[in-house]
């Protein structure tokens, strides 16, 4: 089995502790989403608090087989939107929620979404997406426009300098 870093158990630890006190919350919504996942540990965790649908985002092509999990590749949220973001790579070109903006596909409209690690990780080519350096404020914009008004965000941010790693 893979041993888990320190650094990632401390924000599961975090994350944990979150859900754990918006519990009751999370069980009145209609739908959860998850943005980035490798391994389904905070899908796991929602499902053993009763949450009804979850919905995970990923630039990779899933095979998690529950019935109340649907699995969406990133890819197709774009395309949901008739947006072009990374081939023209501005976050610009995604519009707010707003009147003349067009309605957002019903089946993907969330009220909770849970951005752990992995918002700061796009548009660096590492999960098979394009390479495109405001990945990030595509990626936090669509989030936006997919959240119900009033919907709850857990986001992550790295702490410390900007760099990039590879």
């Amino acid at each position: 089995s893979e041993k888990i870093s320190s650094v990632d158990y401390k924000y599961r630890e975090f994350v944990v502790e979150a859900v754990f006190r918006m519990k009751e919350k999370l069980r009145e919504m209609e739908k959860v989403a998850v943005f980035g996942s490798t391994e389904p540990w905070l899908e796991s965790m929602l499902l053993a608090l009763d949450v009804k649908s979850i919905v995970t985002f990923e630039y990779n092509s899933l095979t998690y087989e529950h019935p109340l999990i649907e699995t969406v590749k990133y890819s197709h949220i774009l395309e949901v939107f008739d947006e072009h973001s990374y081939s023209i790579c501005t976050a610009n070109s995604i519009p707010d929620n707003n009147e003349n903006s067009p309605n957002i596909t019903t089946s993907y409209e969330i009220d909770a979404a849970f951005s752990i690690a992995s918002f700061d990780h796009d548009g660096m080519g590492r999960y098979n997406e394009p390479v495109c350096a405001d990945a990030d404020l595509i990626s936090m914009r669509l989030t936006k426009r997919l959240l119900k008004k009033n919907g709850l965000l857990f986001l992550s941010v790295p702490v410390g300098a900007d760099l990039l790693l590879w």
